[in-house]
């Protein structure tokens, strides 16, 4: 007899708003990681968090403009890390996936 298998993927965005209208790019990477805010002002003041997946904090900084990049080459070796965006209230608005070649 055979059995059933199912499939679970998860969200890691709290807000699918936000997650239309920021980009994170390339992805996968080489070297560095931009983050195009759009016309999303009100992500001023708030802070970027870069991850890896024991959950180790690698780099972090406040948003001060719409585009924002990360020399994720000079900080980090192959692999999967996670890029949260982080409000005033420390909360996290959004969170993406990226890989690092």
């Amino acid at each position: 007899m055979g059995s059933a298998c199912k499939a679970h993927t998860e969200d890691l965005s709290n807000n699918t708003f936000i997650q239309g209208h920021v980009n994170f790019y390339p992805n996968p990477t080489f070297s560095k990681i931009n983050i195009d805010l759009g016309n999303q002002s009100n992500f001023i003041g708030s802070k970027i968090k870069v991850t890896n997946i024991l959950g180790q904090e690698i780099y972090n900084s406040m948003i001060s403009q719409q585009i924002i990049e990360i020399p994720l080459s000079s900080i980090a070796t192959r692999g999967l890390y996670f890029i949260s965006l982080i409000n005033g209230e420390n909360k996290v608005i959004t969170t993406k996936k990226i890989f690092l070649n």
